[in-house]
């Protein structure tokens, strides 16, 4: 078992991270390498750690300043041959979680395997886990965008308790108007009780600016 983050190895770059680094670079992602905190005591808990959970990942994300941490592994293993004269194929297994820093929460995972027809080949086996790195990480990637859109429109929603929704005119014209509202993407009614609502919100510049905008709004 190899890992960058053990005693001693430090200095190592796994071919494989370099290979993710890269693609997810050219997916618009802002990349903090491992560089960061190698050799650093923030990994001193981790050496004799193979295989860190998301707690240990997330905090190690915090300490570099990165928004989520990409943690994965390679495992190559023989497989039988047919024949004692068949040249013994290798199966590479990668496998990915994405963790959001400090909370730990995994947002994305994947896990695919390639093979490599020749086991003394050892082109053979990078060009296998070239593959893995580009399909697993165009997958890994697809997730973590999806997982970090949610969270955006989530911090962008701001909820408005409306009394008085008997007045029924009165009511669907406020929602009118608060839709027209410039950079309102999307009003939902989240709660409905006597003479009153909660309204989930879509706005990005906050409750205040959101106030602001509606005080401007003319009403009888």
């Amino acid at each position: 078992v190899q890992y960058w983050w053990g005693p001693g190895t430090a200095a190592s770059k796994p071919a494989a991270g370099s290979l993710l680094s890269r693609l997810l670079s050219e997916k618009g992602f802002g990349i903090v390498g491992h560089e960061i905190v190698a050799g650093s005591e923030a990994l001193t808990p981790l050496h004799q750690n193979p295989n860190p959970g998301n707690a240990e990942v997330s905090e190690i994300g915090a300490k570099a300043n990165a928004d989520m941490v990409i943690a994965g592994s390679v495992t190559l293993s023989r497989m039988p041959a047919a024949l004692d004269t068949d040249p013994k194929t290798v199966k590479a297994v990668m496998a990915l979680r994405a963790v959001r820093s400090g909370s730990g929460e995994e947002i994305a995972a994947v896990e695919q395997s390639a093979v490599a027809p020749n086991a003394e080949d050892p082109a053979g086996i990078d060009q296998a886990l070239a593959t893995l790195a580009k399909t697993a990480g165009e997958e890994l990637s697809r997730q973590m965008a999806s997982a970090w859109q949610k969270q955006v429109r989530k911090s962008a929603t701001v909820e408005l308790l409306i009394e008085g929704t008997s007045q029924l005119g009165n009511y669907s014209a406020f929602r009118s108007a608060l839709s027209k509202v410039s950079g309102v993407k999307n009003v939902q009614i989240k709660e409905m009780k006597a003479d009153k609502s909660t309204l989930a919100v879509e706005y990005p510049n906050g409750a205040r600016q959101l106030a602001d905008a509606l005080m401007l709004k003319p009403y009888e």
